[in-house]
């Protein structure tokens, strides 16, 4: 095996572990009731969801045609495939979803990059 393989197997489950102990954190906050469950879905619901959205379209770490996009069952998960960095940890969107509040940024231009796209 090579050893790059090994380090990213590596890499892989320290973020696995990252987003493991982020979501740990996010339930003791629950059930601690400093942060509510949505009644709707029964995930946290923070007062307010500060999001960014870069020019590709992503919210949060989550990128389109992910198969992250689909995750409804965690709170945290990791993206170890992303376009971006390698290995990433984000809320999932139903937890996203669920903010009492959220404020969406645009990332939407950098010097020599101009994409609008996404937004219409």
């Amino acid at each position: 095996m090579a050893a790059t393989s090994m380090f990213n197997e590596h890499e892989k489950r320290k973020t696995e572990a990252a987003a493991d102990d982020y979501e740990t954190c996010v339930k003791h906050l629950v059930k601690n009731k400093i942060v509510d469950l949505s009644d709707a879905n029964r995930f946290p619901k923070f007062d307010l969801m500060l999001l960014g959205m870069g020019p590709d379209g992503h919210v949060a770490s989550l990128f389109p045609g992910h198969p992250r996009l689909e995750e409804n069952k965690q709170w945290v998960t990791c993206v170890e495939d992303s376009p971006k960095p390698p290995e990433e940890i984000t809320f999932t969107f139903p937890v996203t979803n669920s903010g009492n509040s959220s404020v969406l940024i645009l990332h939407l231009w950098r010097p020599g990059l101009v994409k609008t796209h996404p937004v219409h």
